[in-house]
């Protein structure tokens, strides 16, 4: 909350470092917490500094016991990084998949089993593959094995072993 220090706080209400549009949420989530005496599940808020600047923050609220007497305990977390992270690898992914789907080049993705998860439009256009097949790279890539006869193979070789000039 970047106060000077704890004496700050103390005597405060909690609403005071609430941002106003979540006051009624943060006074319901107390209330539950009081009413069911359990903690009550985290929930994203947005909270305010002692500058008055807002940041996001994840608030969970449990009844304590204090000399006798009930309090609400809140645990707040500042996710502005993560949050931030988040929105960061969203971003990225989004300019991933548009580069990948948008390249010159034939391009595809696949899974562990080598099961193709993505394509893009050179792939289907070059193989003749579209999303809807669920063909395997190896499918794709490797022709389909002929089953070898040795001794066919053998006569082919020494014939053509003959044919050039050999034995």
């Amino acid at each position: 909350f970047k106060l000077e220090s704890a004496a700050e706080a103390i005597g405060r209400r909690m609403l005071d470092f609430v941002q106003p549009d979540f006051h009624d949420i943060v006074i319901e989530r107390m209330r539950e917490a009081e009413t069911k005496r359990r903690p009550v599940p985290a929930r994203e808020i947005m909270m305010r500094r002692a500058d008055g600047s807002a940041f996001a923050a994840k608030m969970v609220s449990n009844v304590i016991d204090i000399d006798g007497e009930r309090a609400v305990l809140s645990i707040v977390r500042d996710i502005t990084g993560p949050q931030a992270a988040k929105a960061a690898l969203r971003n990225s992914e989004e300019c991933f998949r548009h580069l990948f789907l948008n390249a010159p080049v034939a391009l595809s993705a696949r899974d562990p089993a080598g099961r193709i998860t993505l394509m893009n439009r050179e792939f289907v256009a070059l193989l003749g593959y579209s999303p809807a097949d669920t063909a395997t790279v190896e499918e794709i890539l490797r022709p389909k094995p002929v089953r070898a006869d040795r001794e066919l193979a053998w006569e082919a070789m020494h014939r053509d072993k003959k044919a050039v000039g050999g034995e």
